[in-house]
């Protein structure tokens, strides 16, 4: 681990040397939020199979590039890597990094394959890393509130949650695979509605489709019903067709109370005239949403290496939200509900 001398102190900070894999725009974003906004922690490699692309971000962060993840691992100054590559490659990489004795933090979904996911998080056990999965939202000061308010009994016995994420229309890539609105969207809601309940799912119910004129190729509007463990159960409401902004909400019902997370805006202004009132609206997508929140996981993420603790969203979180998206794609193409024991034994 590196050291720096922290200002206006002689007390000297550790530096956690990260690798970033992928430089997308996720990785991107985890890396300039890196360089700006963490003292303790650096981007001392950036890679990617497409090197060119890889190399105008590692100029910027001061970084070495390289080609692939492999020659990444091998450098003495990579303690820890995050990666931002395609879903498919997760359990991949997260394995190289335990053989390699690295440290990771990996974006959602964990992977795609259950048993592969199983394999990975064996791996990740017997190598004793840091394993965290991005569920941003859990970092999120409003979204964390609630939690804290729900596990304090502040509401009493949680009996439902509603979840509402609706993304404005933008363009998409063409094929993508059936259900990807339920590994790429819904799946944050449903470890949301976990971590909220603190309790395990049972069943879900997808009900949706595609809703817009152009055809896409996987719902574009869905609804999921969840039921917990504890009898609780949650909505969640997902689309893709908002014209207003990047809504988020959450509402949680108990017995003594409720308690409710509303959108959050660029600004509180509200203009009134003959015309009506005007305010500002929902943040226009995630990353001024949730901006904050992506850089509370890193710092968690950072931490957890250089104090040696567990981190908050670990490889069994990645594992749960994974399996609960699955078993929506499986109800919403059969049109049923779908016991969470039909997944993990399928």
């Amino acid at each position: 681990m590196n050291f720096c001398a922290v200002s206006g102190s002689d007390k000297e900070r550790a530096v956690v040397g990260l690798g970033l894999v992928g430089v997308g725009r996720m990785g991107a974003l985890h890396g300039h939020l890196v360089a700006s906004r963490l003292e303790t922690a650096r981007i001392v490699a950036v890679a990617d199979p497409e090197e060119t692309l890889a190399a105008p971000l590692s100029e910027e962060l001061g970084s070495k590039v390289y080609g692939d993840a492999s020659a990444l691992l091998r450098d003495p100054e990579v303690e820890a890597i995050i990666i931002a590559t395609p879903p498919r490659t997760h359990c991949v990489l997260i394995k190289a990094a335990a053989a390699a004795g690295k440290h990771v933090f990996c974006e959602k979904p964990i992977g795609w394959d259950l048993s592969e996911i199983d394999e990975t998080l064996a791996e990740v056990e017997r190598s004793q890393i840091k394993l965290q999965i991005g569920f941003n939202r859990r970092f999120d000061a409003s979204f964390g509130k609630a939690q804290k308010m729900v596990a304090a009994g502040k509401i009493g016995t949680p009996l439902s949650v509603h979840l509402i994420g609706w993304d404005p229309i933008a363009e998409r890539p063409r094929g993508r695979e059936d259900g990807d609105i339920f590994l790429d969207t819904t799946i944050h809601d449903l470890d949301m509605a976990r971590f909220v309940l603190n309790s395990e799912p049972t069943s879900v119910y997808a009900q949706g489709g595609v809703m817009a004129e152009e055809r896409l190729d996987d719902p574009d509007t869905v609804v999921t019903t969840v039921r917990f463990e504890s009898g609780a159960t949650a909505v969640i409401d997902n689309s893709r067709l908002s014209t207003h902004g990047y809504d988020q909400r959450l509402e949680v019902f108990g017995a003594e109370g409720i308690l409710a997370v509303a959108n959050e805006q660029p600004h509180r202004v509200s203009a009134a005239s003959a015309s009506g009132v005007v305010d500002a609206g929902p943040q226009p997508f995630f990353t001024e949403r949730y901006l904050d929140s992506y850089v509370e996981e890193l710092r968690s993420f950072v931490e957890c290496v250089s104090g040696d603790r567990e981190p908050e969203v670990t490889g069994r979180d990645g594992r749960a939200a994974t399996a609960m998206a699955w078993a929506c794609v499986r109800s919403y193409r059969e049109s049923r509900p779908v016991e969470l024991s039909e997944i993990d034994g399928a």
